[in-house]
C-alpha cells in the first residue's frame, strides 16, 4: 500500500491498479472565502484520472468541496463516491447534483469492497453522529483514516471508539488523526478575562493530547497528524492560524506526550509505502510570507459591497419570520451587527412567550446590555437562515466574532442559542424513524457512539442519584464544547 499526502484531509492511496482518494479539497477556500488550505495541496502531481473512488467523511465544507470534486470528476467522470448512510440523503442528493454518477452509502459497521480486474481494497466505516471514520486494507495493511472523528471528542467517547476497532482490527498499520480545531470554538468566542491566545493554544494541545491518547489506546505502526492544514487569512482571525503556525511540529508534542508511538509529519507530496516514510521535513517560513503566499495562490477573496437600507429591511423581515415563532426556554437577549451595513443592528430577544426583532441605530448601541453581540456580514446571516448548511459558514467557517457580556451568561451558552434560533430547524429522530425507519435503524444500531450513549442513558437510569454526583465530580478533563470550560486555560 502507499499513501500519499495531498493536502489536509486529503489521501491518495494506492494498492496495485487501484486508487481511493479521501475527502478531496483543492479547488480554493472553503465557508464563503475564509478558509484556506496550507501547505498547499499538490493535486497536480498525480494522475488523478486514475482515481477509482473517492471517500468522503462527512458534509464540512473542507471535506465536501464542491469545486474539487466538479474538477475531479473531469479527469475521472466515472469515480465512485464512498459515504456513510445517514438517516437522512442530503450528502448523496448532493453528490448527484454535483455530477457523481455512482455513489454507495455504507452502513455503519458494515464493510464494503472496491475492485479494479483482480485487485481489491476492503474498505469498513464507522460513523460519530455527522462524521465518519474509515479503515482500509490491502496487501496486508490496515490504514486508519479518523480525519475530524475523534480527536475532537470526549474521552469516553474516544476509548469506546477505540475499544470497537482494537476489536475489529488488532494490528493498526498506519493512523491518520486530525491534530487541530476545525469550529470558531472558542476562539470567537470572547468574554471579559478571557486571554484568547493562551486558550487557543491550550485547546489546540489538548486536541494534540487527545491523538496521543487515540495512539496509545490503538498502537499503530506509525501515526501522522493532518487534517489541520488551513489557514484563516482574514484580517480578524490570522491570529489564530498565526498561533497555530507559531506552535512546534504536531509530532514532536506528540512524541513527548506518547512516546511510544511513531509520529510524522507530511508535507503534501510526501508519502508513505510499505512502512517506509518519505518525508521532506517542515520548512521554515515567515508568518507574514504564509498569508502571501496562500492569497497568491488562490487570489484574494472578492470585495463584498455594503448592503443598502432596503436589503437590511429585508434581512430584518426574514429574521422575524424565523424567530417570531420560537419561543426560548429562557430569557435571551442578543445584537447582530452587520459588517456591510453600518447605520442599524439588529436586536434580537426572547422569553418563554416568544421571540422579538428590532432594528435599532447603532448610536444606540451602547444602551443596550445585551447577553450576546455577535459581528457578522449579511450573507452570512441570510444563508444561516436558508440552508440546513448555512451555519456551517458560521459556527466552522469563523465568520462572525461574539462578545459574551460576563461569566454568568456562559452556562447559557448565548452564541450558540442565537444561531440555533436563526438556522432552521432539525429533524428529530422521531421524524427520522416516521419517514426513513430503515435507514435510521440501521444508522443508529451501527454508530458506537448512539449505542454508547443509549447504554450510559439507561445505566443512570438504575444508578442512584449519590452515585451519579460523585461520577460526575469525577470528570477533571475539560468538555469540548463547554464555554465555562475554556475561558480560562484548562489543566491537563
Amino acid at each position: 500500500m502507499r499513501i500519499d499526502f495531498v493536502g489536509h484531509a486529503t489521501l491518495l492511496i494506492r494498492h496495485v491498479g487501484l486508487a481511493l482518494l479521501s475527502d478531496p479539497w483543492w479547488s480554493g477556500p472553503a465557508y464563503r472565502d475564509q478558509w484556506y488550505p496550507y501547505p498547499i495541496p499538490v493535486p497536480e502531481r498525480y494522475d488523478l484520472g486514475a482515481v477509482d473512488a473517492v471517500y468522503i467523511s462527512h458534509s464540512h465544507e473542507d471535506h465536501l468541496h464542491a469545486p474539487t470534486l466538479r474538477e475531479l470528476l473531469k479527469a475521472a467522470p466515472d469515480a465512485e463516491a464512498i459515504i456513510p448512510l445517514r438517516p437522512e440523503t442530503q450528502m448523496r442528493d448532493y453528490l448527484r447534483r454535483i455530477g457523481f454518477r455512482r455513489i454507495r452509502e455504507v452502513a455503519s459497521g458494515m464493510p464494503c469492497v472496491v475492485r479494479k480486474g483482480g485487485t481489491s481494497m476492503r474498505l469498513s466505516l464507522l460513523t460519530h453522529v455527522d462524521d465518519s471514520l474509515l479503515a482500509v486494507e490491502a496487501g496486508g495493511e490496515v490504514l486508519l483514516n479518523l480525519n475530524d472523528a475523534l480527536h475532537s471528542s470526549r474521552r469516553e467517547i474516544i476509548a469506546e471508539y477505540c475499544r470497537v476497532l482494537r476489536g475489529r482490527f488488532p494490528r493498526i498499520d498506519y493512523l491518520f488523526c486530525g491534530f487541530g480545531g476545525a469550529s470558531y470554538f472558542p476562539n470567537c468566542v470572547h468574554v471579559s478575562g478571557k486571554d484568547d491566545v493562551a486558550v487557543a493554544r491550550a485547546r489546540e494541545r489538548w486536541f494534540l493530547q487527545n491523538f496521543g491518547l487515540i495512539a496509545q489506546l490503538l498502537q499503530p505502526g506509525l501515526a501522522f497528524p493532518f487534517a489541520a492544514h488551513f489557514v484563516l487569512p482574514d484580517e480578524r482571525n490570522w491570529w489564530i492560524s498565526e498561533t497555530r503556525l507559531r506552535m512546534e511540529a504536531p509530532s514532536t508534542t506528540l512524541r513527548s506526550l506518547a512516546p511510544e508511538g511513531l509520529f510524522y509529519d507530511l508535507q503534501p507530496g510526501d508519502f508513505v509505502q510499505d512502512g517506509v516514510v518519505h518525508a521532506s521535513g517542515r520548512p521554515v517560513r515567515d508568518l507574514d510570507s504564509i498569508r502571501a503566499e496562500v492569497l497568491a495562490h488562490y487570489s484574494q477573496p472578492p470585495a463584498r459591497p455594503a448592503i443598502d437600507e432596503a436589503a437590511f429591511d429585508d434581512l430584518v423581515a426574514s429574521i422575524r419570520e424565523r424567530v417570531g415563532a420560537r419561543p426560548t426556554p429562557t430569557s435571551f437577549d442578543a445584537i447582530i451587527v452587520l459588517s456591510d451595513f453600518e447605520r442599524r443592528v439588529i436586536h434580537v430577544s426572547g422569553s418563554t412567550t416568544g421571540a422579538r426583532v428590532e432594528a435599532l441605530e447603532r448610536a444606540a448601541l451602547d444602551a443596550q446590555d445585551p447577553q450576546v453581540v455577535m459581528e457578522t456580514r449579511s450573507d452570512l446571516v441570510r444563508s444561516t437562515l436558508r440552508s440546513p448548511f448555512g451555519k456551517d459558514l458560521i459556527s466552522i467557517g469563523y465568520g462572525a466574532q461574539f462578545q459574551v457580556r460576563s461569566t454568568a451568561d456562559l452556562d447559557a451558552a448565548p452564541h450558540e442559542r442565537i444561531l440555533q434560533l436563526l438556522a432552521p430547524s432539525q429533524p428529530r429522530w422521531r421524524q427520522h424513524l416516521r419517514e426513513r425507519p430503515w435507514r435510521t435503524l440501521r444508522y443508529l444500531v451501527g454508530d458506537p457512539s448512539m449505542r454508547y450513549a443509549s447504554a450510559q442513558l439507561a445505566l443512570r437510569r438504575t444508578r442512584p442519584l449519590e452515585k451519579r454526583a460523585v461520577d460526575k465530580r469525577a470528570v477533571t478533563h475539560p468538555a469540548p464544547y463547554e464555554l465555562r470550560d475554556w475561558v480560562a486555560v484548562p489543566e491537563s
